[in-house]
């Protein structure tokens, strides 16, 4: 009964005989021996068999596959193929020596992996730190994991993206970030403006500048001031930022209810912070998709939600059915709607 089941079934489940694993890894279809190769219980026997298979993406499933000691992974450091080699440098079974040596790999992607790998030391992330690549560097200054002493390398990297990854990194200190201010790199200073950790006096300075604003409205830790300041702004896309924000005060959310923009106003019905009297009048909009956002915002009246309940959309009403706030009485109407999505969404509710 088992051999009936499809192969790639049980070339993955759990449950499926060492025996029956062994025949399939005869099997013909490389994507079946792939399988076998990915499942957590195939046994090392059977890895060891799969390592030295003639597909590349078969060998690369034994690398990856959690199960595999160092001595096999070590075999397949060596492998032509660099996405084995990926798999091996980022393997958490990894000895440090292969580490070692496939941190001087010719592949720059492979070099990048062992960054990401737990058992990597400092000395070898200080080695990396000053890999001709930009790419591996910019592995390193993106990490959050990347010590403050290799980070402070970096801020004087000649590479705009290797400062960018700084810019962006939540680990990246305070006094650093203080460095990047003042990047010649336009990008460099827009990442600096979406890093939650920036300053307020430091963000401050950037609203001065155009192509930062977007990632200003954005930034979770943004003073509701400053993203007052931005809701002015002609961009619709900094707007449509700042309808988003949660740090965004009930006054500002209510004046961008009636933006002229309708992805704006949609977003003001998303957002959970917005007053339900705000959400009353955007029900009323023009938009379905401001109504439906409406429909779905945990904060919109009851009397609102049965308005909605009667909307010409059934997108708006499906949303209506699948408000935790919605009354009996509105499911128990929108149970008998003519659009089945509407009534499936009420059996969920």
């Amino acid at each position: 009964m088992e051999n009936q089941q499809n192969p790639k079934q049980e070339a993955s489940r759990k449950t499926t005989s060492v025996k029956r694993l062994k025949e399939l890894t005869k099997h013909e279809d490389k994507y079946v021996r792939k399988k076998i190769a990915k499942n957590i219980k195939t046994p090392l026997s059977l890895l060891k068999k799969l390592a030295k298979d003639e597909s590349m993406t078969v060998r690369e499933s034994v690398a990856g596959n959690i199960n595999s000691p160092g001595s096999l992974l070590e075999k397949l450091a060596d492998d032509k193929y660099d996405y084995v080699r990926e798999s091996v440098a980022g393997h958490p079974n990894t000895p440090l020596t292969i580490l070692k040596k496939l941190a001087v790999d010719k592949k720059w992607t492979v070099r990048t992996h062992v960054i990401r790998n737990k058992n990597t030391t400092l000395s070898l992330l200080e080695k990396l730190a000053n890999d001709d690549e930009w790419e591996v560097r910019r592995n390193i200054s993106v990490n959050e994991s990347t010590p403050i002493s290799i980070l402070n390398k970096l801020v004087e990297d000649n590479n705009k993206h290797v400062r960018q990854g700084l810019a962006t990194n939540t680990s990246t200190p305070v006094e650093l970030l203080v460095k990047l201010v003042d990047d010649e790199d336009e990008y460099v200073r827009s990442c600096l403006a979406g890093n939650p950790n920036m300053p307020v006096t430091l963000l401050k300075k950037l609203l001065k500048e155009k192509s930062c604003k977007s990632n200003l409205a954005a930034n979770v830790n943004i003073p509701a001031l400053l993203l007052k300041k931005l809701a002015a702004d002609e961009d619709k896309n900094v707007r449509l930022k700042v309808a988003k924000n949660l740090n965004t005060d009930s006054n500002v959310l209510k004046k961008l209810a009636i933006d002229n923009h309708h992805k704006v106003r949609e977003s003001i019905a998303e957002n959970p912070n917005t007053p339900p009297i705000v959400l009353k009048k955007i029900a009323k909009d023009e938009s379905w998709w401001a109504r439906r956002n409406v429909a779905k915002n945990t904060n919109t009246p009851v009397l609102v939600l049965e308005k909605l309940a009667e909307d010409e959309d059934s997108r708006v009403r499906e949303s209506v059915a699948e408000n935790a706030n919605t009354p009996v009485l509105v499911l128990e109407k929108l149970a008998e709607d003519e659009d089945s999505r509407v009534r499936e969404s009420v059996k969920r509710n």
